[in-house]
């Protein structure tokens, strides 16, 4: 079942994911992340890249690929939440949600942000996209009702 309320601590609105992991499972969750920091960065170096060579590669084969790749490197991890009888706990409007959440984030969202650094460059783009930090602090106050303090909007706005 999709709760976003797993992971939080009982009488708070926070997240408690670190709170719970032994020392060693957050130095891995530490290396997942700067893994994941170091694909992402180097995504628009490599479009870049695609785009300026003589290939005809465009955006729509970009995210094409990605969501394929994406679909056949992970089912094999999720094949135990893959089966009817968990599909069919999913309400209706979680559904819908997943659906829609999909759809911008793995399709339109990447459209968008190659046709960027297509035509606006790596750097501009680089610039920009530091406001990502901002919008995730105000996303996660208003849809995980997420305390902001002082200290997390100076270091969103930096």
């Amino acid at each position: 079942k999709f709760d976003l309320s797993a992971g939080m601590q009982k009488g708070t609105r926070s997240p408690s994911v670190l709170n719970a992991a032994t020392p060693d499972e957050a130095f891995v969750g530490y290396v997942c992340l700067v893994v994941a920091i170091l694909v992402m960065t180097a995504q628009n170096s490599f479009f870049s890249l695609l785009v300026s060579s003589d290939s005809e590669f465009t955006q729509c084969d970009v995210v094409f690929c990605g969501n394929i790749l994406g679909v056949s490197l992970l089912m094999p991890l999720f094949r135990d939440h893959l089966t009817p009888d968990k599909w069919r706990t999913v309400k209706k409007r979680e559904w819908q949600a997943l659906i829609l959440s999909s759809f911008l984030y793995s399709s339109v969202a990447p459209f968008f942000y190659f046709a960027a650094v297509r035509t606006a460059g790596v750097a501009t783009v680089a610039i920009v996209q530091r406001l990502e930090s901002v919008d995730l602090l105000v996303l996660s106050s208003l849809f995980l009702n997420t305390e902001i303090s002082c200290w997390t909007l100076t270091n969103g706005l930096i």
